[in-house]
């Protein structure tokens, strides 16, 4: 989120376009396999589903990296092993997108 003062001065700019779901799932499967977790299709189904749907957002490449790494400092801060499921992914992206 910046202004377009701020834009105007970043004279090399590169425009990324959001992912399909096709590629946003496996960019989750990488980044769970990078971070020792087990990939599950239905989990990646239920976080597009969260975003696009309850969030409103388009699909990011970054989102996959920014929310598992939400579902890690969560369960290091609660001194448990990080775990992938659906409360996991909604704790995450409620984080993430600073929802209630």
């Amino acid at each position: 989120m910046v202004d377009e003062a701020f834009l105007r001065r970043i004279q090399t700019k590169i425009k990324i376009d959001f992912v399909t779901p096709e590629q946003f799932r496996e960019i989750f499967r990488r980044v769970c396999q990078e971070y020792g977790l087990n990939y599950d299709q239905g989990v990646a189904e239920e976080l597009i589903r969260m975003i696009t749907m309850e969030y409103k957002e388009p699909l990011r490449a970054c989102y996959p990296r920014d929310i598992v790494q939400q579902i890690i400092w969560g369960a290091r801060y609660l001194q448990e092993k990080p775990r992938l499921d659906r409360e996991a992914v909604a704790q995450g992206c409620r984080n993430y997108f600073l929802a209630a």
